[in-house]
């Protein structure tokens, strides 16, 4: 296709663009409006459904509800073995 050819038919689909009817309306513009109602409402029975683990404190210790009874889980610091049974260096 030429370049010539390109030119006539983007002129035409111009063309055919402009002089078709726009579709024109003489109704006015909707108005959005908020609702009347509030946006949250209370629920008829309150308490909601009950959430397991709400009353674990997990990253700080410290605050627990149980002072004094802490896990260990460290094991407990070894004990050095006495010189006298350590191997004999072989040369």
């Amino acid at each position: 296709m030429s370049s010539v050819s390109r030119i006539a038919i983007g002129f035409g689909l111009v063309a055919i663009l402009m002089l078709s009817p726009f579709p024109t309306s003489t109704k006015e513009v909707p108005l959005i409006t908020a609702p009347d109602s509030p946006i949250k409402v209370r629920p008829v029975e309150e308490g909601g459904k009950a959430i397991p683990y709400q009353n674990i404190i997990v990253m700080n210790p410290t605050l627990s509800a149980a002072p004094g009874k802490t896990e260990r889980l460290m094991a407990p610091p070894e004990n050095p073995l006495p010189v006298s049974s350590l191997p004999r260096e072989i040369n």
